[in-house]
């Protein structure tokens, strides 16, 4: 029984660190708070509010960043992070006019 649950942590291990490898790549986009696999690797826990990657709403179709004015009222379990502006906006989606860089 010990055996199963060592090898079940080491391959939740091994997952995480991987997921982490790719993130250095720029290819992952961060989905905070829903663990289900939408075209996004998930990634949970606390954001820090300086984080300076932009973001948008799962459900909108635009992005945007912390210091933008209307950024604050995008739910945390809505939030989607993305790696770069550049990822973000394959996603097709755009700036929001909200939004001063």
């Amino acid at each position: 029984m010990s055996l199963l649950i060592t090898t079940i942590v080491l391959g939740l291990f091994v997952y995480y660190i991987s997921m982490e490898q790719q993130s250095w790549k720029g290819e992952v986009v961060y989905k905070v708070g829903d663990h289900t696999n939408q075209s996004a690797m998930s990634v949970t826990g606390d954001i820090a509010s300086s984080d300076v990657r932009p973001f948008g709403s799962k459900n909108g179709k635009t992005y945007t960043y912390s210091w933008c004015n209307g950024s604050k009222n995008i739910a945390l379990k809505n939030k989607i992070y993305f790696a770069s502006e550049e990822a973000a906006s394959a996603t097709g989606r755009t700036l929001s006019k909200l939004c001063k860089k």
